[in-house]
């Protein structure tokens, strides 16, 4: 069960999406674990291609990068939520969830997930578990830009009820509005 009173930028924030998968942000006690998966995750999932500002070659530089997550969601900039296995906290995923710069912006989401885990609907269910958080903190509106090309990115924000806000330089921007 979810405690209403979490915070979205908690690092003991769990959230349940399944009877196999939860969402966590990054175990900072496990940082080398954590590193030499997320740089799996990077070269399996099209993130180099997608994100390449969140994209890591080797370990070394996914620690780096996660040190850096770990340090912007102190300062509650960032945070990066990490989709994983119940049974051994194994990351498959990622869900960033960027704060707004200024008044007049949104909150921004980036996601990815290995390539052996698309197209299985955990995405799609990581996100809808993510929406009661979302909600608590006050997040009124959440967007997502993703490449025209990569039609499974559009499908799976369409899915949950983003809706698309304009197409320019190549990409599709999405809004979700949290209720």
């Amino acid at each position: 069960m979810q405690n209403s009173k979490l915070d979205i930028f908690d690092s003991n924030t769990t959230i349940d999406i399944n009877e196999k998968f939860l969402i966590k942000p990054i175990i900072e006690e496990f940082i080398d674990q954590e590193a030499l998966l997320y740089e799996h995750n990077c070269r399996t999932s099209g993130v180099k291609e997608q994100f390449p500002e969140f994209y890591a070659a080797d370990q070394l530089e996914a620690k780096e990068r996660l040190l850096h997550f770990i340090g912007k969601a102190k300062k509650r900039e960032s945070i990066l939520y990490c989709i994983r296995f119940k049974d051994f906290l194994a990351p498959i995923g990622y869900i960033y969830l960027g704060a707004p710069q200024n008044k007049n912006d949104n909150w921004q989401a980036k996601v990815w997930v290995n390539g052996s885990m698309q197209k299985k609907g955990i995405m799609s269910n990581a996100l809808k578990s993510l929406v009661p958080l979302l909600h608590n903190f006050d997040i009124s509106c959440l967007e997502y830009s993703v490449p025209r090309l990569h039609d499974s990115g559009q499908k799976i924000f369409e899915k949950i009820g983003f809706k698309l806000v304009n197409q320019d330089n190549g990409m599709n921007n999405y809004h979700y509005t949290v209720e």
